[in-house]
């Protein structure tokens, strides 16, 4: 059954889908040290004078044309330094993509602890249905027997009735029985995510019985096995997965208060022609090939100076937020003690 659950189960496949999303986080912000690389081609027609060689309309001018104007251009912008924002913003991800996999880990444990649970509700209700069904089997012979002696003259009448009411009595507990056990059923079909409870059942074969379990096993949990698993519980990893991103966010804030510096390069050339007969335009491949190229190569720094405090407002909250899941962490570790 958790076997069956583990690979049915539609919230493990939820939250499997959410980590294959933050690896997807964590394979953007590694690439965010790359340069990117874009093309781009443009195609207008349109009234207005030629300005200049580049064939761009000035429609204030006196001189007015109808012309066509292409541009092509291909752009490159690689970060040189932006303020360890790159950096801090791969550690978020990283973090976040820990905290998604320890969830996935604890849902499991969580799930199969849940259908073991419901497992041994099946069983207990069946167990109770066979006693039931045992004690209405004794009922009925000593109802026949209670009967025997009345026709006898042995017995009273009253004694007869007594047995009848017994026996209704423990038909009734066989009822309720052997219907908890179909709610049972039910409900753990349901945990299993089956497409039918109809005709499902399970087996106590193979099962551990409490008499063959050793008597110097200890059972009970102790505070000793609470400090051995807390910390590497997953509940508790993902917890702690979540302070360092928290953390992490607050240096990616921080970093938004620093210059960055980016590397730009750009090759663009463009053609006009000019519809007007009289004006004889330059051949496409003497504009686009030979007069128009243009090369460019910079470097641009970005400095920030005022954006009316929201960063500072943003690296505020960031802080709060780690002590948030500070305090998560700790109600994490209450609730694993109370759980164990």
């Amino acid at each position: 059954c958790i076997a069956y659950a583990l690979e049915h189960n539609v919230e493990l496949k939820q939250r499997a889908i959410d980590v294959d999303l933050r690896k997807q986080d964590v394979f953007e912000s590694k690439n965010r040290f790359l340069p990117d690389v874009k093309a781009e081609v443009s195609e207008q027609v349109g009234h207005g004078n030629l300005a200049t060689a580049s064939g761009m309309m000035n429609s204030g001018a006196s001189s007015k044309y109808s012309l066509s104007y292409t541009a092509a251009s291909v752009t490159s912008t690689m970060p040189i330094y932006t303020g360890g924002f790159i950096k801090h913003q791969k550690k978020v991800d990283e973090f976040s993509l820990e905290s998604a996999l320890h969830n996935l880990d604890a849902a499991r444990k969580d799930l199969s602890i849940q259908i073991s649970i419901q497992f041994l509700q099946v069983l207990y209700y069946k167990n109770l249905t066979e006693v039931s069904r045992q004690q209405c089997i004794l009922s009925k012979e000593l109802l026949e027997r209670a009967k025997a002696k009345v026709e006898e003259g042995k017995s009273p009448i009253s004694e007869q009735a007594n047995a009848e009411a017994k026996l209704a009595e423990d038909e009734w507990k066989l009822a309720k029985d052997e219907g908890n056990v179909t709610l049972a059923l039910v409900n753990l079909a349901q945990m299993l995510t089956l497409p039918s409870p109809e005709s499902f059942d399970i087996s106590d074969e193979g099962l551990v019985m409490p008499s063959q379990i050793p008597g110097d096993m200890n059972l009970q949990p102790s505070l000793k096995y609470y400090e051995g698993c807390v910390e590497n519980y997953p509940t508790i990893a993902s917890a702690k997965a979540m302070v360092k991103e928290a953390e992490s966010k607050v240096l990616v804030e921080k970093s938004k208060l620093k210059p960055t510096v980016s590397l730009r390069a750009s090759l663009s050339t463009n053609y006009y022609y000019i519809f007007d007969k009289g004006i004889q335009s330059p051949t496409f491949s003497n504009q686009f090939f030979e007069q128009n190229p243009a090369e460019i190569i910079g470097v641009h720094v970005s400095v920030p100076i005022f954006n009316r405090g929201a960063t500072r407002a943003a690296v505020n909250r960031s802080k709060l937020m780690v002590q948030n899941k500070q305090n998560n962490l700790e109600l994490q570790r209450q609730e694993l003690r109370n759980e164990i």
